[in-house]
């Protein structure tokens, strides 16, 4: 099991000047949503995870703390 880093999350949003509200507009879902997935409270889906990898123009692999073999970094680029 691979553990998503959403201080990595936090840190583009931030930079990126992206409230959750705007993150939420962005994924199609509730503000409260996002508020809890960050918090560890829920889990991001894979295609959300792409979906902000597409928004901050990076790989998804950067948001998970631990390093993802290279076939499951090509299943998150293909879906």
């Amino acid at each position: 099991m691979y553990k998503l880093n959403s201080n990595k999350i936090r840190g583009l949003f931030a930079e990126n000047r992206i409230t959750h509200e705007i993150a939420a507009q962005l994924l199609g879902v509730a503000r409260d949503t996002v508020h809890r997935k960050l918090a560890g409270k829920n889990d991001f889906t894979i295609k959300e995870i792409c979906q902000l990898a597409d928004i901050f123009k990076v790989s998804p692999a950067i948001f998970f703390e631990n390093e993802l073999p290279q076939q499951d970094k090509q299943k998150l680029i293909i879906e």
